[in-house]
């Protein structure tokens, strides 16, 4: 799940290359798939554009953290991990529909609002974990620390790749990583519904 938030991340810089004040390209043009300039107006600057990105994840994950958090002491972990992942997958899916169908800023920007939105899952997943290992989970938390962090590097890695090995005059090249997110966030969903039992409380 935390791969998938930073799969996208590597091609932020190239997204909004076409926004004012937007730094040129060397011995290069702006990739075809960048937004459009239309898009940006005179008021949205480049730097202002590549926030806009974390801010919108960063307010979603304000409103969806806490109630996700209540929720998996209502309902379950197990359907709260379930309802994130699946929300993230469609956020994903958003994303590159953004890029590849709709030529949106605004649009990508909705797909960062609604993947901060169900992107409680980290809680609901340590939750979980706790209440599978009981008094044993300290042992085992620096080790899910340091899997979050791990995560979060390949998605980034993962994500660098796929832009590297995709030819620039790809349809939609600088989207493919959200489409791959999206798989990879349903693939996930599927194991934890088939894998993962809820645990006693």
């Amino acid at each position: 799940d935390l791969a998938g938030v930073v799969l996208l991340a590597p091609a932020y810089p190239s997204l909004v290359l076409n926004a004012p004040s937007a730094p040129q390209p060397v011995n290069s043009t702006v990739p075809p798939s960048a937004f459009p300039a239309s898009e940006f107006g005179t008021t949205i600057h480049y730097s202002l554009a590549v926030m806009l990105f974390g801010m919108c994840t960063a307010a979603g994950a304000a409103i969806g953290n806490p109630v996700a958090g209540v929720l998996s002491d209502k309902i379950g972990r197990k359907p709260v991990i379930l309802i994130c992942l699946l929300g993230g997958s469609a956020s994903y899916l958003l994303m590159f529909l953004a890029g590849f169908l709709f030529r949106s800023f605004y649009v990508f920007l909705a797909g960062n609002f609604i993947n901060g939105l169900f992107g409680g899952s980290r809680g609901a997943i340590s939750a979980f974990l706790m209440d599978l290992w009981g008094k044993e989970f300290p042992r085992i938390q620096p080790g899910l620390v340091s899997l979050f962090i791990f995560g979060a590097a390949g998605g980034g890695i993962l994500g660098l790749i796929i832009l590297l090995a995709t030819p620039e005059n790809t349809p939609g090249h600088l989207f493919i990583p959200a489409a791959v997110a999206s798989v990879l966030s349903t693939i996930c969903a599927v194991l934890v519904y088939f894998k993962c039992p809820e645990p006693a409380r």
